[in-house]
């Protein structure tokens, strides 16, 4: 459903110079829901056990899941 509302807002506005903001807008909102996402493991072990059922090794993900960078960094 979401997809059509994309798809007609791109087509609405196709004879504007939409092209080169799109790309922008997407790294921005995949930025965003990274950070919520990362939020919401909020403590340490959560997000390592997250960190591993995505792939990562254990070791980097026990790096990542205790550092002190903010969300938008890591």
């Amino acid at each position: 459903m979401p997809n059509h509302y994309i798809v007609g807002w791109v087509n609405y506005f196709r004879l504007a110079d939409i092209k080169s903001l799109l790309p922008k807008v997407d790294e921005w909102y995949c930025r965003r829901l990274r950070a919520i996402i990362w939020k919401q493991w909020k403590r340490i072990m959560p997000r390592f056990g997250n960190l591993i059922k995505l792939g990562i090794a254990k070791y980097k993900a026990w790096e990542y899941a205790n550092t002190r960078k903010s969300y938008r960094h890591t």
